[in-house]
């Protein structure tokens, strides 16, 4: 299992290896084909073109004050909604309910469980 594991850890960190080398590539050519034309800009050798690479990774990827994957859990807006859905009257909140529910699958999936839960206790 181990030795399953390790394997299949090389082949991944070989095949992001060769993309990042194969993109670093794409990068220096693209970059030295149009930027000395357009801009009258320096060529760039392949390092640079690595470096700009994980530069603009680090800019546009890891300084973020928040992801994608916070607003799927809920958080702020999911309690401003429940806030406003208290605050209506039941015939307006349950036509909300059913328009959520029939739009998103994962909204519907989670009241069911709550209506479950409700219902076993």
């Amino acid at each position: 299992m181990k030795r399953q594991r390790s394997i299949r850890l090389v082949k991944i960190l070989f095949i992001f290896g060769i993309s990042l080398l194969a993109l670093s590539l794409l990068i220096m050519l693209l970059w030295n084909s149009l930027i000395p034309e357009i801009f009258n800009g320096p060529k760039i050798s392949y390092w640079q073109s690595l470096g700009l690479l994980l530069l603009v990774r680090m800019i546009t990827f890891s300084f973020r004050p928040w992801s994608y994957k916070n607003y799927q859990r809920g958080g702020y807006w999911q309690k401003k909604f429940e806030e406003k859905l208290a605050s209506m009257p039941p015939e307006q909140r349950e036509r909300i309910k059913s328009i959520c529910a029939s739009k998103c699958s994962s909204w519907q999936r989670k009241q069911q469980t709550a209506t479950e839960s409700a219902t076993a206790n």
